[in-house]
């Protein structure tokens, strides 16, 4: 298009940008394959929770247009975990897209966390189509797919893979009667909790 099409600067600017993401996420999904080919361990750092799973769903933003899709992060603004940024935002990302397939033209997502003295609890709900019988067996294991609409693919098989290497876990509630539900616990340093205060964000998007 851009080689082709005499287009309006807007729609350039709006088509290079979407071809930075793109190519910056396949960047990223490659250095996560040979990190755990090599089973090179993150290198963690001190940050927000609120900060990383913010950037991840920014990320996602541009694909919302003409979607009716609330969405709720409810995370205190003061709840920071040593965590390798790169590979923790990408592991959100892979959730948040996935829920946003599941859910089509409109739905709700939400995020919220269970403080506890060691750990973090994290809940990832959607209101989507749930996740297929058929797969809740293999859901983590690479390549587990029902069509590439679906979304679950190497993706959520990477982000576990993450997860336990910064000492947690992340796993689906297949109990879940209504969308989606996963799960995610991470390791946290014993010391004071944070403040009860979250940050929310709460965003419809209505079709124009």
């Amino acid at each position: 298009m851009l080689v082709d099409n005499e287009l309006p600067r807007a729609q350039i600017k709006r088509l290079a940008h979407n071809m930075y993401q793109a190519s910056r996420g396949v960047l990223e999904i490659l250095q996560e394959l040979l990190s755990a080919a090599r089973n090179k361990k993150p290198e963690p750092e001190l940050w927000s929770l609120y900060d990383v799973a913010a950037n991840a769903w920014n990320e996602l933003s541009s694909r919302l247009e003409r979607r009716s899709i609330r969405t709720d992060l409810g995370i205190p603004v003061d709840l920071e975990l040593k965590m390798d940024r790169m590979s923790m935002e990408r592991v959100f990302h892979n959730l948040f897209e996935n829920a946003l397939e599941a859910m089509g033209d409109q739905g709700t997502l939400s995020l919220s966390a269970e403080i506890q003295q060691d750990h973090v609890l994290l809940h990832i709900r959607d209101s989507g189509k749930g996740i297929p019988p058929e797969l809740q067996s293999t859901l983590f294991q690479p390549f587990a797919t029902k069509g590439n609409s679906d979304g679950l693919g190497i993706g959520l098989a990477l982000s576990r893979q993450t997860v336990v290497a910064h000492g947690g876990d992340l796993w689906a509630d297949f109990s879940c009667k209504v969308g989606s539900h996963f799960l995610m616990r991470l390791p946290r340093e014993s010391k004071a909790p944070p403040s009860t205060s979250k940050k929310k964000v709460a965003v419809d998007l209505i079709p124009s």
